[in-house]
């Protein structure tokens, strides 16, 4: 059986509908590709652990805050101190949050985690992390230091000698200007 091919001029292609668009110079309709998909938000990891009934490694979806964390560890104990804890702060990768136990006092080397994590300021109770006197798991109670991190902030100290300002934190690779005004409220030379 044969193939008849047809062909068709401008002209006989009909007219475009409502709202599709001519290329200029009059010319057929251009087609239009779907719109991209939309990929899913990042996951974040965060480490809940303290009163909460499933402690342990959850995943948030980025910008969550510490309330959605709490709720993906399965909520708080009955008793957990939340008034320590920034419910509305938002999470970052790695934050390791801490709920206290109704008669739990707050470590001095767990720093922001201590109070909750995630914006939680000195003398709101959270206990301030020493630069000098620190050990890495100590220094990772910091919010966005990771045991990478951490182990810097311990091998510039040991290669250039004590902190001398907190501000000097800004040398130790991997601390930008963000971060270090993150850090500063939650740090001492102690």
């Amino acid at each position: 059986m044969p193939i008849t091919w047809w062909l068709l001029s401008p002209a006989s292609v009909p007219a475009p509908g409502p709202g599709a668009s001519r290329p200029p110079g009059g010319g057929t309709p251009a087609l239009q590709s779907p719109p991209p998909a939309q990929s899913p938000p990042r996951q974040l990891l965060v480490h809940v652990s303290g009163a909460v009934l499933k402690p342990g490694v959850v995943k948030v979806p980025e910008h969550a805050r510490v309330f959605q964390a709490l709720e993906a560890a399965g909520g708080a104990k009955p008793g957990a101190q939340l008034e320590t804890v920034n419910l509305a702060a938002e999470v970052t990768d790695g934050l390791h949050i801490h709920v206290l136990a109704q008669d739990e006092k707050p470590a001095r080397s767990q720093g922001q985690a201590a109070a909750g994590a995630a914006g939680a300021a000195p003398g709101g109770g959270a206990a301030v992390v020493g630069l000098n006197s620190s050990s890495v798991e100590e220094l990772m109670s910091l919010p966005r230091v990771g045991k990478v991190l951490a182990e810097r902030i311990v091998a510039w100290r040991q290669e250039h000698g004590p902190f001398t300002r907190t501000e000097d934190l800004d040398a130790v690779d991997g601390i930008g200007p963000k971060l270090l005004e993150q850090l500063l409220p939650l740090v001492s030379l102690g």
